[in-house]
């Protein structure tokens, strides 16, 4: 075996004997692995979760056997690493337990299909049940890469029972992310559908009534107001952001760089084309330069958006530090967006030290340094400070 260190993959803890890994082969072809590893990068730069992994080369009995990826396990110590000790229920595609029982999933998914989430007590209490910061981003990734095999399959979600945590999703598998085939599938429509949708399931798989039990928490949920803003805006700051053709084309650059001994190894083994790695890696910047205006439209098609957009530009000054977590973090400025029309965004000025915030340059807004407003046409918004 060969590659980068995995001893973020490997290394035992004081609760295993054992670590169980992974080992995929992603059907010898370079744009799986590349789409899997990109959708976890993603994942990990909007504070997601995923599997660690690196590529290996395999051999059996000395002969060389391929280039393949290894992964962390998604299981009980898994969890543990990342979050200490506890009572742990971990679910795997909706249905099976890898660790704890499958129960209090089922009464979850029974308080989502039963109460009127459009009550704020009920909405409230969906809150506490699931991170709804970490669904909605798990959402976006996997609604913008079109990744059709999912959310049926190839999700895992857990909760922590004692101490408490509410329930979170862990992205694994995504090789079907990213395929130019499926460029300009209705994902959107497909991983928040309430009925069985054929229209948009891809060739060779069936929608079922027990697929359409995986969309249940967000269609529940996209029936409060309050949520349905925060997923459309949510969409929007991605989209302004990290899935940026300019800002997902070099870490696209970087991982591919990363696999080029193995993909040599791989064309080598079983005698691919020369010339398939990089129609493969053509393919995915073609994806990743098309879909934003895709995935827009079926969003604004969706959720019945005004057909224009709102830019929205943010001017910093130089005793500003950047937004917190869990919003946009300019790289520079002045920095603009692209919202729907009528879209509330919530605006929040953290002075350096030494500086006050003194107020915002838009009389209409509150004097306060975090407030909201809604995108009713073009703005620039400037942040003033104070020694």
């Amino acid at each position: 075996m060969t590659g980068a260190p995995a001893e973020n993959i490997l290394t035992q803890t004081a609760h295993a004997a054992q670590r169980e890994v992974a080992l995929r082969a992603h059907g010898a072809s370079p744009r799986a692995a590349w789409c899997d590893v990109l959708q976890d990068a993603i994942s990990a730069e909007v504070g997601g979760l995923s599997s660690p992994n690196l590529p290996v080369i395999l051999f059996l009995n000395g002969e060389v056997w391929g280039a393949y990826s290894l992964y962390e396990n998604i299981d009980r110590e898994y969890l543990e690493r990342r979050f200490g000790e506890g009572d742990y229920e971990l679910i795997k595609d909706g249905t099976e337990a890898v660790c704890g029982n499958t129960e209090n999933w089922t009464r979850t998914l029974d308080f989502f299909e039963k109460r009127d989430l459009t009550i704020p007590e009920n909405y409230a209490e969906a809150a506490r049940l699931v991170d709804i910061d970490n669904l909605i981003d798990f959402w976006m990734i996997n609604i913008f890469s079109a990744k059709w095999d999912w959310p049926h399959e190839n999700i895992y979600c857990f909760r922590r029972q004692n101490p408490p945590m509410p329930w979170k999703w862990i992205n694994w598998d995504s090789e079907q992310a990213f395929s130019l085939p499926n460029l300009n599938h209705n994902t959107l429509a497909w991983a928040v559908r309430d009925q069985l949708r054929r229209d948009l399931t891809p060739a060779g798989l069936e929608d079922t009534a027990e697929m359409l039990q995986s969309t249940r928490v967000v269609r529940s949920l996209l029936k409060n107001s309050e949520f349905r803003q925060q997923f459309i805006t949510r969409f929007c700051d991605l989209q302004n952001s990290i899935l940026l053709p300019e800002r997902l084309n070099p870490k696209l650059e970087a991982i591919v760089n990363g696999y080029s001994e193995f993909i040599e190894t791989d064309i080598k083994r079983w005698r691919l084309p020369d010339d398939r790695p990089l129609k493969n890696l053509q393919a995915i910047r073609n994806f990743i330069t098309q879909r934003p205006q895709i995935i827009r439209s079926n969003f604004r098609e969706y959720f019945q958006a005004r057909p224009g957009s709102t830019d929205c530009a943010f001017l910093r000054s130089p005793q500003c530090r950047p937004y917190p977590d869990h919003s946009i973090t300019p790289d520079n400025y002045p920095w603009s967006g692209t919202y729907f029309d009528k879209a509330r965004i919530t605006l929040d000025a953290k002075p350096n030290e030494g500086f006050t915030f003194v107020r915002w340059d838009i009389s209409t807004l509150s004097r306060a340094s975090t407030t909201s407003l809604v995108l009713n046409s073009d703005a620039k918004i400037t942040a003033l400070f104070g020694v």
